[in-house]
């Protein structure tokens, strides 16, 4: 080998200003680095002489194949065995491309340019599961269709009178539909980002009884306007929530930042599921008129719809958001229902999760954060976060935050005093957290977290693992007892240790946490948390 290498150092061409140049340069650079610099070229891997150009597509689906001529060669034989070979690999390329045709068309018709590459691995499981979900909901929606029109009593009586009628009615109905999406867009726009999963289930949820109320139209006919007003109100704010929620997933979906051609292609799977239930209406439609029975339509359509909902949840199940989030404490529209039902669901999920807090609490049990998988395996789509453990309220108040009662603020005499109790209480509160950019206090099992001004995703993931900390090391006898600072502004003994200590092992733990959620997939800095009502700021 050695001499091999010399051989070819001494047939390479010298630089053009002369030999005496690569000499000097050699003697510099002394035999034993000539040799690995020549060894390295020697090493070199020689590509292979392309026989052909293949064109593809998008999809990497076989388009053509050209030959490329060949050298001339010394050997007629080994030339012409080449040749064949090229002409055998051409007619092979074109009877690929004429079989699998049907295929790729049907491929580039319903999936993104690029795929598999081009969306995230969780794209065509739920496209397929949405399939039957929107087919079962086209048919639960054309059902209530046709009741709300055979409740207008279209086909009785004079023409004119009747489709006069149903068109005052009809319009009226859509007026007071339209408020729904105005209501929607105005007060909960900031909530879909931190649960799409749910709130796309709670849309599901009010679009049934929207539904349900447009069937009952049929039972009873004199109270159409109310009827179906109230049910159009029901589904415009269904797809209030719904359509957001939409987007979300789609956005997810564009792993190369395609999300108009996520959301074409969308719309593609969409459509076609239409068509196929609006098919499958009308021969169910005719099935039931030709029965006799009328009212027949009411178990249909909850057979129908209770299938839909639930394949819609399925649907929802299969998607694996690489982002931790955190569900709002509790939101305006169906605070009421949550507060009545809180001890149910406490009972029935004592340790609920949402990513965030899975990945915390779940870090703090066993030192380890779980993967992408476990983590939207893991998250309850159906229940609220008032069942989430660790429980976090942030951008809380300071009167939640120092577990004070709102009355006692401003009340006539002693408004000074305390005034300056809470003042006592912040600065012991922003000793305690210097260097962070909230404050977190810990009450009636629940971690309460005050944003300042300029706190990113970040921050609000330190103190969701700080919290899960709190939960887990914090004993019964101790959170009975409030961990936030005294009247005088000190801590107790015990609670400002315990705050103190949660907070060392937040220092301590998070660079591994960190390094931990990034090689798991996890992308920490897209985490979707609440930003609650209410921000610190210092003058």
């Amino acid at each position: 080998m050695a001499s091999t290498v010399q051989a070819r150092g001494a047939a390479r061409p010298g630089p053009r200003n002369g030999r005496a140049h690569g000499s000097a340069r050699s003697a510099r650079l002394g035999p034993q680095a000539i040799q690995q610099a020549d060894l390295k070229a020697s090493e070199k891997p020689s590509q292979a002489t392309p026989r052909a150009v293949v064109e593809t597509d998008l999809l990497g689906d076989r388009l053509t194949t050209v030959p490329l001529p060949l050298a001339a060669s010394g050997d007629g034989g080994v030339a012409e065995a080449r040749t064949s070979a090229a002409a055998a690999l051409d007619a092979a390329s074109r009877a690929s491309t004429s079989s699998g045709a049907p295929m790729a068309s049907l491929r580039a018709f319903f999936l993104p340019a690029g795929w598999p590459g081009s969306v995230t691995p969780d794209y065509l499981q739920y496209q397929v599961a949405t399939i039957p979900a929107h087919i079962t909901g086209w048919v639960s929606h054309s059902l209530a269709t046709s009741s709300m029109i055979a409740a207008l009593g279209i086909g009785a009586g004079p023409a004119e009178v009747a489709a006069v009628s149903a068109a005052v009615k009809w319009i009226t109905k859509d007026g007071l539909g339209a408020a729904g999406r105005l209501i929607v867009g105005g007060r909960l726009s900031s909530v879909f980002d931190e649960d799409p999963k749910r709130w796309r289930m709670l849309a599901e949820a009010v679009s049934t009884v929207g539904l349900a109320l447009e069937i009952a139209t049929q039972i009873f006919p004199a109270n159409f306007v109310l009827l179906a007003g109230v049910g159009t109100l029901c589904k415009s704010t269904a797809k209030g929530m719904g359509t957001p929620c939409f987007r979300i997933i789609q956005t997810h979906f564009s792993a190369n930042n395609n999300v108009g051609d996520v959301a074409a292609k969308e719309e593609v799977w969409e459509v076609a599921a239409q068509l196929a239930g609006l098919a499958v209406s009308v021969a169910l439609l005719q099935l039931l008129e030709g029965s006799g029975v009328p009212d027949a339509i009411v178990p249909v359509w909850m057979v129908a719809h209770g299938t839909h909902v639930y394949l819609r949840y399925l649907a929802l199940s299969v998607l694996r958001f690489p982002y931790p989030n955190q569900a709002r404490y509790c939101c305006g529209l169906h605070a009421p229902l949550l507060l009545c039902m809180h001890s149910w669901w406490a009972s029935v999920a004592s340790r609920c999760h949402k990513r965030a807090a899975f990945l915390a609490s779940s870090y703090v049990r066993t030192g380890r954060v779980p993967s992408v998988e476990a983590g939207n395996v893991a998250e309850r789509v159906l229940l609220p976060p008032t069942t989430c453990s660790p429980r976090v309220v942030y951008g809380c108040t300071l009167d939640q935050a120092l577990n004070q009662a709102a009355a006692s603020i401003g009340s006539g005499s002693g408004s000074g005093s305390e005034a300056s109790s809470k003042g006592a209480r912040l600065a012991e509160l922003l000793r305690l957290y210097d260097g962070e950019r909230y404050l977190l206090t810990w009450h009636s099992g629940t971690a309460w977290v005050l944003v300042l001004e300029g706190a990113q995703r970040l921050d609000l993931l330190r103190a969701m693992l700080q919290a899960a900390w709190l939960e887990q090391h914090h004993s019964e006898a101790q959170a009975a007892a409030t961990v936030a600072p005294r009247p005088d502004g000190s801590f107790g003994d015990s609670s400002g240790q315990v705050l103190a200590d949660s907070l060392a092992a937040l220092q301590q733990q998070w660079p591994d946490f960190v390094l931990q959620a990034e090689q798991s997939g996890w992308q920490l800095a897209k985490a979707v948390l609440p930003q609650g009502t209410a921000r610190l700021r210092f003058e």
